[in-house]
Formats: C-alpha cells, structure tokens, sequence
C-alpha cells in the first residue's frame, strides 16, 4: 500500500525539478521508494515508464504544432554565445 497519494508524489517531483533544474528521474526514483512504497525493482520501471510517455506526449506536440523558424537565428546566437563562455570557463580550469 502507498504511503503517499501518487498525485502528490507526481506534484512534489514536479516542484522539485522545476526549481533544481535537475530531470524528474531524478526524484521519482527516491520518491517512489520512500514515499511510495515501492521496491527499486518497481521504481526504476515505473520511472522509465513516466519518462516514456512524457516524451511520446512531447514528440506528439512537437509534430502537430508548427516550427517558428524565426526564432532560430537567436537560438543559434545563444548556443554559440553559450560554448564560448564555457569553453572559456573550462580554459581558466585547466591551467
């Protein structure tokens, strides 16, 4: 039997990834343990399976909506503004 509502499990890892910034697998696994009552065995499917069907729910939006190709020259800027800052930072590191 849980211990925990699997609602409230599925809201706490949501709040949790959203403000760390880290993935939900991160958290459902624990969670589902220690507040679920689940053996890793189960936790681990369980995971996957939440990770499998966010992605097909993802993949399915991504078809049906159109791409905004307007927004593609200020995405490429910030990735290339991005590697060169880190790759500085990683510079600074290695010597």
């Amino acid at each position: 039997m849980p211990l925990v509502a699997p609602d409230i499990v599925g809201f706490l890892v949501g709040i949790l990834s959203a403000l760390t910034g880290l993935c939900g697998g991160f958290f459902y696994i624990p969670a589902f343990v220690l507040l679920g009552g689940c053996s890793i065995k189960e936790a681990v499917g369980t995971s996957l399976a939440t990770v499998f069907l966010t992605s097909a729910n993802g993949r399915h939006h991504l078809w049906s909506w159109p791409i905004e190709y307007s927004h593609c020259p200020a995405a490429h800027g910030g990735c290339h503004w991005g590697h060169s800052i880190g790759s500085l930072h990683r510079a600074s590191f290695a010597q």
